[in-house]
C-alpha cells in the first residue's frame, strides 16, 4: 500500500488542510498530487512562512504550488502574506485561521523548525 491509498477508498475527504512548509513535505505532497483525489471542496492554509518575496521559490506557499497545488487545484488557498514581516502577517492571517475548520493538520517538528528558523 502506497502513502494515503486510504484515501481513495474515502468519500469523505477533509475541507480544510494545514500544509507545512518547506522541503520536507514536498515528496508526500508529490504523492498525494498524483492520486487524483478531488480536492475541489478544500480549503488549504499554511502553519508557517518565510518572510519573502510572494514569487520567492523558496516561499512555503511556491514550494506547495510546484508539488501539490497547481496540479490538486483546491479550491481556496490562504497564503501567508510572509513579505508583510512576521508580526503584520500573522495579524493578517489570524481571523482567516480563526475562521476555518481544520480537518487535517500536518506539520513538521518544531524542533526543527526553531532550528532553522529562530524567533526574533
Amino acid at each position: 500500500m502506497l502513502p494515503f491509498d486510504h484515501l481513495r477508498s474515502t468519500t469523505v475527504y477533509p475541507d480544510a488542510e494545514r500544509l507545512a512548509g518547506g522541503n520536507t513535505p514536498k515528496r508526500c505532497d508529490t504523492l498525494r498530487a498524483a492520486m487524483g483525489l478531488s480536492w475541489a471542496r478544500v480549503t488549504v492554509l499554511f502553519g508557517d512562512e518565510r518572510c519573502l518575496p510572494p514569487l520567492d521559490p523558496e516561499t512555503n506557499d511556491q514550494i506547495a504550488n510546484e508539488s501539490l497545488l497547481r496540479i490538486a487545484c483546491p479550491a481556496t488557498v490562504h497564503r501567508i502574506p510572509g513579505e508583510l514581516g512576521p508580526d503584520a502577517a500573522a495579524a493578517f492571517y489570524e481571523p482567516i485561521v480563526a475562521a476555518a475548520p481544520l480537518d487535517l493538520v500536518r506539520t513538521r517538528s518544531a524542533r526543527r523548525s526553531r532550528a532553522r528558523y529562530p524567533p526574533a
